[in-house]
């Protein structure tokens, strides 16, 4: 039984020990993780944009709609008069 699981051990070993040492080797690993980070930093600043602009949108609408019922104010009470 010991060496049945010596022997399986031993293939399992053979079997993952190439990806194992590639995979720490790989300055690809480093690269991709430097990517991913960049691109989650470029995505939180477009979401960050994103939420300003609306923001502004929103603003801009309100400015829009107090001008106009500010101007149509004394038009209302023009016309009430006549």
């Amino acid at each position: 039984m010991r060496r049945l699981f010596a022997v399986f051990a031993v293939l399992a070993l053979a079997v993952s020990a190439p990806r194992i040492l590639s995979a720490q080797d790989s300055s690809e690993v480093k690269q991709d993780r430097k990517e991913v980070r960049q691109d989650r930093r470029e995505l939180r600043g477009d979401r960050k944009d994103i939420r300003h602009d609306t923001r502004d949108i929103r603003q801009d609408r309100r400015d829009v709609r107090h001008d106009l019922k500010k101007d149509e104010t004394p038009r209302r009470l023009a016309v009430r008069s006549r």
